[in-house]
């Protein structure tokens, strides 16, 4: 494995910038640095909360903490973010005996003073609980690295300090509150310097802003140092900025939803396996039951870590964070035996289930994360924005298992712990609720040119639609470059040429999500179209309106 130096987080607060206004102004502020740096925070994890007096609408007073909304990116936070809450009301519901998770968030929308406001964060319980102003709480990658090992308490209190409360892991939510409660009381009111918690992450608190967030960050570069030392490396060296990136290696970032000409044509796999990549998105798609796009890296992080003599065991150890597991799978896909991994994935569920409440709704079963030989790193999502966060997830990951190898060995927690957040309730939920998705969701469209025609509006329509657009004038070179980046091409568009020239001579054009190009649309000089779909693109095509209205009509 290649060596990377220890991170040292940077301590990025500045008195001069702070602002000056509230309580409430100051935790957006503390929030956003957090969330600014991905070895803290990474797509959507943590979480922040602080207290304040108000005045209800009689004018009695009324104590409030407000949570990070759940769902909100703490990097990119506002006060409209946060969910202000009855603390006395939430501090009754955490001296309650149970409490199942959807009538908690129930609870906690029945006791915001702001019935417009976000729901509030699993973790609002604890942050009321905690008697300090200000709560911060993160997953950084060296707490996490650490507390997935077997280091014994004694030693993580060595680093994290003699008063630093230190727990085995506990269900987040009700349970974890119940839990911080017990062990409050077993103090005797003297408060723990920080919580850490086992496979999951820090919490720091303070009645200051700043304090709490410096505390934070120096527990983290504690744990660089340790981490550091195991790997014999100098402490406090500094891996440059471009280690934390999530969109390092030079990747192109694509908004979700949104078009691009060409694509991540640089986070190819070495060699030629274009076909290789198009042949395993395709069988993907067809796993999970939609259209997915891939993406497949190689450099020497990913080749070493391939080449670890326990990948199979170490790999299926668990997540590194536990909701990870929503977006990653439990465990990768080693090789390119789909097949296998559905299996194995489907009788886990049929393992598990009957131990919950009755219709439990099975996840599909398509593996989001791939470790082959050839193709390298291959993440698998609908979206470019899902794609991104398995990619960097794993990335972090990967990171993350070394370095507790180095420490004695990497642990997440038990498969049934996994499956019960994996299937946890709220995410059923969501699942049951649904969502609308674009009609071209998870597909790949290429745009050919000829002429001075316009083709804009075509473009537009697809993106609009959700599809991956890739645009050029020479037909083969598109065609290959878009096969290359995105393991396939689904719809091909050419724009001022007859309808059989979009397909002719190019075989690459056998590899969609579904085995092939679903439709080839042509609009000659004249601007006479012709539209021939077959497949899944049919019905998704007549419930576009607009989309099928600007292919007709491109000239």
């Amino acid at each position: 494995m290649p060596e990377l130096t220890a991170v040292k987080v940077r301590d990025r607060w500045d008195d001069a910038a702070v602002v000056t206004g509230d309580a409430l102004d100051q935790c957006v502020y503390v929030s956003r640095l957090l969330g600014s740096d991905p070895a803290v925070v990474l797509h959507g994890g943590g979480n922040t909360s602080v207290k304040t007096l108000a005045r209800d609408v009689t004018g009695e007073p009324v104590g409030l903490v407000h949570v990070k909304a759940s769902g909100h990116d703490l990097g990119r936070i506002t006060r409209a973010g946060f969910a202000p809450l009855r603390l006395d009301r939430l501090r009754e519901l955490a001296a309650l005996p149970a409490l199942d998770d959807t009538t908690m968030v129930n609870e906690l929308r029945c006791a915001s003073i702001d019935a417009a406001a976000p729901t509030a964060s699993i973790e609002a319980l604890l942050h009321a609980l905690l008697p300090f102003r200000f709560v911060l709480h993160s997953h950084a990658d060296a707490v996490v690295t650490l507390t997935d090992t077997a280091l014994p308490d004694a030693e993580l209190r060595k680093m994290f300090g003699p008063d630093a409360l230190v727990l085995p892991y506990c269900r987040p939510g009700f349970d974890l509150a119940r839990r911080i409660a017990h062990e409050l009381a077993a103090r005797g009111g003297v408060p723990p310097s920080a919580v850490v918690l086992r496979n999951h992450g820090l919490f720091t608190f303070a009645d200051e802003a700043k304090e709490a967030y410096q505390r934070h960050i120096g527990l983290i570069n504690a744990a660089e140092e340790r981490i550091a030392r195991a790997r014999g490396e100098a402490a406090g060296a500094v891996r440059g900025d471009t280690a934390h990136e999530p969109h390092g290696g030079g990747a192109t970032h694509v908004p979700p939803g949104g078009a691009v000409t060409g694509g991540p044509a640089d986070a190819a796999p070495a060699g030629d396996h274009t076909e290789a990549l198009a042949a395993l998105r395709a069988e993907l798609g067809r796993a999970a039951g939609f259209p997915v796009l891939v993406r497949a890296e190689r450099d020497p992080e990913v080749d070493a870590f391939l080449a670890l003599d326990n990948l199979a065991a170490v790999t299926r150890n668990g997540t590194a964070t536990l909701e990870h597991v929503i977006r990653t799978k439990p465990w990768p896909l080693l090789g390119r035996d789909v097949g296998a991994f559905v299996r194995e994935y489907e009788d886990r569920f049929s393992r598990f289930a009957p131990g919950y409440p009755e219709g439990l709704t099975a996840l599909d079963p398509a593996p989001r994360v791939v470790l082959d030989a050839e193709l390298g790193l291959v993440t698998v999502g609908r979206t470019p924005g899902e794609l991104e966060a398995v990619r960097d997830i794993y990335r972090h990951t990967m990171r993350i298992i070394r370095d507790a190898e180095a420490l004695g060995g990497y642990r997440s927690v038990g498969d049934a712990d996994l499956f019960d957040i994996e299937y946890w309730e709220l995410e059923q939920a969501k699942l049951r609720r649904g969502g609308e998705r674009t009609p071209l969701e998870g597909q790949v469209a290429v745009v050919i040119v000829a002429g001075n025609n316009d083709a804009e509006p075509v473009r537009a329509a697809l993106a609009g639609a959700g599809a991956q657009v890739v645009s050029g004038g020479a037909q083969a070179q598109a065609i290959s470059a878009a096969v290359a980046a995105w393991g396939g091409v689904d719809l091909v568009c050419q724009v001022g040429a007859t309808p059989g020239e979009a397909e002719r001579g190019h075989r690459v054009l056998r590899h969609g999500w579904a085995g092939g190009v679903e439709i080839v649309v042509s609009a000659d000089a004249e601007g006479r179209s012709v539209v021939g779909p077959r497949g899944e693109v049919r019905g998704a095509l007549a419930d576009v309106a607009s989309l099928r209205a600007a292919l007709l009509l491109v000239a």
